[in-house]
């Protein structure tokens, strides 16, 4: 849903989509109706570009499907059109939301949203003439919209479920096999901090899910989430911590390289925004949180990823990236 898509002919076999969608969308039958794509393909989902008559801007076409299968993944668009509805009816910012939602053809496992023309936060990060003080910027714009978002579900304060997540990651380590010994030592230093992080109450919302900075797009002063779920709710800095790690990874990158130094200038500036209803100190679960989070992360990828040059320079990622967490929970609960 990015920028001006390359726009080529409808491809074969599509047929069966622009019916569907003639049969939603279109209330005359000389109305035009144009689709393109798939414009974008990911793993669950490809996505597709269409103009309408009815609609004074573009359509943004999101076939949800099984990974597995490649058959329409009906519940998936479901979930997802239902969450943007909840989104869209409490976040009204004119600066900061979601795409509006338009229509779902649940039997085909279609979600259609307005089309946002702009670019993701991770390209904008990795483009040559992005300094830091646009980063800044954006960066703290995205704490702006995380709070706006956690703002509109608000729940009664609650505690880091930390003894169902150190054993999570214990199982994980064993079917994971062997491991750097640095694994080991992060998984005993979560066990050993769980109790006093768990302890302190938190701020409880609505999780978005998978906040980073490729689900985030700018289009002019707007700044529209993607991929909002909230299937889950619990303490809001979970959201906070995927952010900020997908944050280091993305500087990680070799375009985006030159920001990596003002990385902690760009922690905190994320940190101002999102976090700042909060009376209680979030130092020490949200190092906890990171901790967890990142190495679930790397077990994740280790499976995912085929490219060995990828892999390996992933490998040396999140190596640099747990050590670092490991130096701030270590600081944090001596």
């Amino acid at each position: 849903m990015t920028g001006s898509p390359s726009l080529g002919r409808e491809q074969p076999g599509d047929c069966d989509l622009v019916s569907a969608l003639r049969d939603e969308l279109v209330r005359d039958a000389a109305e035009p109706l144009t689709v393109r794509g798939p414009v974008y393909s990911l793993e669950n989902s490809d996505i597709y570009y269409a103009e309408c008559g009815r609609f004074e801007s573009p359509l943004a076409i999101k076939l949800c499907k099984v990974a597995a299968t490649g058959r329409p993944d009906r519940a998936a668009a479901s979930g997802q059109y239902r969450a943007l509805e909840r989104v869209a009816s409490k976040m009204t910012s004119l600066e900061y939301g979601v795409p509006r939602p338009i229509g779902l053809i649940e039997n085909r496992g279609i979600v259609i949203t307005e089309w946002i023309r702009g670019d993701s936060l991770t390209r904008i990060l990795q483009r040559r003439g992005c300094d830091r003080e646009t980063a800044l910027d954006l960066v703290r714009r995205a704490g702006t919209w995380l709070r706006l978002f956690h703002s509109c579900h608000p729940l009664q304060p609650g505690k880091l479920d930390v003894r169902e997540k150190v054993a999570a990651i214990h199982a994980t380590v064993r079917e994971q096999g062997r491991r750097p010994r640095m694994v080991s030592d992060a998984v005993r230093l979560l066990e050993a901090s769980s109790d006093r992080t768990g302890s302190i109450e938190l701020r409880k919302s609505w999780l978005h899910g998978d906040y980073k900075t490729d689900n985030l797009l700018l289009a002019g002063r707007r700044m529209i989430g993607l991929d909002v779920h909230v299937k889950h709710e619990s303490v809001v800095q979970y959201d906070v911590a995927a952010f900020l790690n997908r944050l280091q990874l993305t500087l990680l990158h070799p375009s985006a390289l030159r920001l990596r130094r003002h990385g902690p200038v760009f922690e905190e500036g994320f940190l101002d925004e999102s976090l700042r209803a909060d009376a209680a100190p979030t130092a020490l679960p949200l190092a906890w949180i990171r901790l967890y989070m990142i190495l679930c992360s790397w077990f994740g990828q280790a499976t995912r990823d085929k490219s060995w040059p990828r892999r390996w320079y992933l490998e040396l990622c999140f190596r640099r990236l747990t050590r670092q967490r490991m130096r701030d929970l270590t600081r944090l609960v001596a």
